[in-house]
């Protein structure tokens, strides 16, 4: 009987200590696609820093929706990342896209302005589950 309770305690010991080590795997799995959706948002979201006085309302509208399924990755994907607030990453893309749709198509970009906090505050949320990915060095 002490036998048999002795190699049930070693094998939910070894059942745990697995189930401990996968979760580690499965978290840095995890990191490196949110990594690799960071990337491809970060490319949609120049076009945003990029524009001027001279960009029009259908651009920024356009930008916008070149940017929405990448986003849509990027929260997915923090859903897996231990520590990552995917609430904060949709709340960031809400208030952007309310900001957008906000902006009458033949407004000017002066009237566009009301865009620009949404977007930083985009940045910033893009920065800080960079820093969360990034390995320190």
């Amino acid at each position: 009987m002490k036998t048999l309770r002795a190699v049930l305690l070693s094998l939910a010991i070894l059942a745990s200590f697995a189930l401990i080590l996968s979760a580690c795997g499965s978290d840095e799995d995890a990191k490196a696609e949110l990594s690799a959706a960071l990337d491809q948002v970060d490319e949609a979201v120049a076009k945003f820093q990029n524009m001027g006085l001279d960009s029009t309302v259908p651009e920024i509208k356009a930008a916008r929706d070149e940017v929405a399924p990448v986003w849509e990755d990027v929260v997915a994907a923090t859903e897996d990342v231990d520590s990552a607030e995917a609430e904060k990453a949709q709340q960031a893309w809400d208030e952007l896209d309310a900001a957008v749709d906000a902006v009458p198509d033949d407004a000017n970009i002066v009237e566009a302005a009301g865009v620009l906090g949404p977007v930083q505050n985009l940045l910033n949320v893009i920065e800080e589950l960079r820093a969360l990915v990034t390995p320190e060095e």
